[in-house]
């Protein structure tokens, strides 16, 4: 008996525990290291904080203007993208699903996609007409086209947009039912 006790010592001090000891730590780092991962990843565009700059976000949104009204002008069929990402709207043109211009405005606040479609909706109201499509597993976004010759493709990464996306598209639906 006092042969095994010694062997289950020698088990208990030098091989179990040294090796345990190793492998968890080793389990516990790589953990880290993965929990570090999925961190960054879900929380990526929570993480990207907003621009001071009110100033320039004026100023981005007014060479947005410009920029639709320059492609009105040319009376050429222009599709262009306005896309958020994180906090940011890239916006350009589209030449065969190819993205030719990239502008960037930098968001000051959360709802700064409505802000602007709405901005555009009121500087192009006589010629601005909504629209939107649905794509299978992703959901709503919206295609208003103004005039005749520009229709811009509007998205988001972010929940509150898409959400937004649907009640924008349905809006017509609901207006219609209630007047039934």
């Amino acid at each position: 008996m006092d042969d095994i006790s010694r062997k289950i010592k020698k088990i208990d001090e030098k091989d179990i525990d040294n090796d345990c000891i190793a492998f968890l730590d080793r389990i516990i780092e790589d953990y880290k290291v993965f929990d570090d991962m999925l961190k960054s990843v879900t929380t990526n565009t929570r993480n990207n904080s907003f621009s001071n700059d009110s100033d320039k976000f004026v100023s981005d949104c007014l060479s947005l203007i410009e920029y639709i009204k320059s492609c009105i002008e040319n009376e050429k069929f222009s599709i262009l993208y306005m896309i958020r990402q994180g906090n940011v709207i890239e916006y350009g043109q589209k030449n065969h699903g190819v993205k030719i211009d990239k502008y960037i405005i930098n968001m000051i606040s959360d709802n700064n996609l409505i802000l602007i479609y709405k901005l555009l909706q009121r500087e192009f109201s006589s010629q601005f007409c909504d629209g939107y499509k649905h794509t299978f597993g992703i959901g709503y976004s919206l295609n208003p086209t103004i005039g005749d010759n520009v229709v811009i493709d509007v998205d988001s990464d972010n929940v509150n947009d898409r959400n937004w996306f649907y009640e924008e598209s349905h809006k017509e639906q609901k207006s219609k039912m209630s007047k039934k």
